[in-house]
């Protein structure tokens, strides 16, 4: 929150930080392909409720990234595949206009807490995706665009089915649905797992 209108494009040899918090600079669009090359050993990156639009190509080589925050970020519409960020365990995309998740989150084995409320550009989700998240414990999907399918209606987005198999480690989940998604005899004892649970 310093009113920051741009970075240096240029790379800054800050080869010891581990955090770096940029968040709530409005007028900040732009983070330049050089500037965050010097930061190897950075492990949260927050940018939330800046105009950026994009992100520099140079961000996937944060290899040691943990949290990646763009909350409010609300001019990104696309980002750039993250699969190269292994160890990433929050990725907070609140109030973006992504229209599709990142290419390569699948391969994110350690990501803990993926939060997509107010994604109202959000239409599709491919199948398959979340239930490769083998670490996801918190999943919200808040006011977005994208709604889960339920059996039978199956087409080409992830369905409440292909979620159920994530149950047994989810221990927060908001999403929306447009029915009832199980039947009266189902076991539904996941549900005492669950801390938080917003359907």
């Amino acid at each position: 929150d310093n009113n920051i209108t741009r970075l240096p494009d240029c790379m800054i040899q800050c080869s010891k930080a581990s955090v770096l918090l940029l968040r709530d600079n409005d007028a900040l669009d732009t983070v330049p392909e050089k500037f965050l090359q010097g930061f190897e050993a950075l492990k949260v990156l927050d940018l939330s409720k800046t105009s950026i639009r994009s992100l520099p190509h140079s961000l996937l080589q944060l290899r040691d990234l943990r949290v990646l925050r763009l909350r409010n970020c609300s001019n990104l519409e696309e980002l750039p595949s993250l699969g190269t960020l292994t160890k990433l365990r929050d990725l907070d995309l609140r109030g973006t206009c992504i229209t599709n998740l990142p290419r390569g989150i699948e391969n994110l084995s350690e990501l803990r807490d993926l939060n997509l409320d107010e994604t109202s550009e959000l239409k599709s989700i491919q199948p398959g995706i979340i239930s490769k998240l083998s670490c996801l414990e918190s999943l919200s999907i808040w006011e977005s665009g994208f709604c889960f399918r339920l059996k039978g209606e199956e087409d080409g987005r992830a369905t409440f089915e292909e979620l159920k198999s994530s149950f047994n480690r989810l221990h927060y989940l908001n999403i929306s649905l447009n029915g009832i998604p199980w039947e009266k005899s189902e076991d539904l004892s996941w549900i005492n797992r669950m801390s938080h649970l917003y359907l």
